[in-house]
């Protein structure tokens, strides 16, 4: 199953910080080597540098020396203005005066103030919904470069919203966007060139932006990758890779990369099932993807011929209790692959998923779920 495109809104609210540095501390816990430490270092500068973008409003600004500034045209202090009474910091949160302040500093060239004008047009958060502005706005930001803004625009044509539906525009917002490095950009221009929608379908082409997406921890992407390694799409076939990146993408919590990587486990060996479990867990967050995998290639023994296994050992139904009743078990697992022994002598092979505790604070599989 592949992850359908990602049409969230994005603005300087909802990005930079939150969604980007939003599990940071489950990074620091799942990664402890040295190296990744310093890498995550330096994550951590870049987010505190977003946290300033994105969180303009301080303490310190008087509200009466921002409203004065703010009269006498400061952009910067109509944009913090407008936070304020978009967020309620300070004062009664208002959307009306948020979008009015916006609004100020737009018309003078903001471009982070016309993507909060637009996006609040396209909710209707203190305006009155109107796509038609949205798109308006959006387009203005969009032309100075604002990737967030190219990206909305893109989203905007492909949906029909206050625009005519134009994939092929839709295609080249996406573009603009991804070539800044926007990784929701980068994923939906995957999609778009995966299902030929505004291009030629280019199957090479798809697994290039999924890949970029998915390097920077998109898991819709990393999940639509493992299908294209799945299927041979764009890629030699790989079952051992496709399974990396669905447990990636599961890890992230994405449900169709879940439900993907519990049927690759009926698809593989054991040996190929560990070294999948193994590249997955040595991947980390900003650094490219495995794209190889030694097992793949290899050809299962046939010298031993197994003897076919008994109703006990290998049917579902033999593993139910009966009715009323129950059946312990124990688990036995390795990386996840684990198989679950019950009283009556039944085994199940599953695969256990990987959870974070926020009590504990460490990754583990866990058998019994998260």
């Amino acid at each position: 199953m592949r992850s359908a495109p990602n049409h969230t809104d994005i603005n300087a609210e909802n990005f930079p910080f939150r969604l980007a540095c939003g599990n940071l501390r489950a990074l620091f816990k799942k990664f402890s080597e040295a190296a990744v430490l310093v890498r995550l270092a330096g994550i951590l500068i870049v987010c505190v540098f977003m946290f300033v973008i994105s969180e303009p409003v301080r303490a310190d600004d008087d509200m009466q020396t921002l409203i004065q500034q703010a009269d006498n045209g400061d952009t910067t202090a109509q944009y913090k203005l407008a936070v304020r009474y978009k967020k309620g910091q300070g004062v009664a949160q208002d959307y009306a005066q948020a979008a009015a302040w916006y609004r100020k500093a737009a018309e003078q060239g903001d471009a982070d103030a016309q993507l909060r004008l637009g996006f609040m047009y396209k909710k209707g958060q203190g305006v009155e919904q109107d796509y038609a502005q949205a798109v308006a706005w959006y387009r203005k930001a969009a032309e100075q470069g604002n990737a967030f803004a190219q990206r909305n625009l893109g989203t905007m044509y492909y949906d029909a919203l206050g625009v005519a539906q134009d994939y092929v525009q839709a295609v080249a917002w996406y573009r603009k966007a991804a070539d800044q490095g926007a990784a929701v950009a980068q994923y939906n221009l995957g999609v778009m060139y995966e299902s030929g929608q505004g291009v030629a379908q280019d199957y090479v082409q798809a697994v290039a932006w999924y890949r970029k997406a998915a390097d920077q921890g998109d898991a819709g992407a990393q999940n639509n990758l493992g299908v294209m390694y799945e299927l041979g799409q764009g890629v030699d076939e790989n079952g051992v890779l496709a399974y990396v990146y669905f447990n990636i993408a599961a890890g992230f919590g994405d449900k169709k990369a879940v439900d993907n990587r519990e049927r690759m486990l009926s698809k593989l060996t054991s040996e190929q099932i560990r070294e999948g479990q193994t590249l997955s867990s040595a991947w980390k967050p900003q650094t490219a993807l495995p794209e190889r995998a030694k097992t793949w290639n290899i050809k299962p023994a046939k010298a031993v011929q197994k003897p076919a296994p008994t109703a006990n050992t290998s049917s579902n139904q033999s593993c139910e209790p009966p009715t009323g009743g129950t059946l312990r078990y124990s688990d036995r697992c390795m990386n996840g692959d684990c198989v679950r022994t019950f009283e009556n002598g039944c085994k199940k092979r599953f695969q256990a998923p990987y959870c974070y505790d926020s009590l504990s604070g460490e990754w583990a599989w866990k058998p019994n779920g998260c």
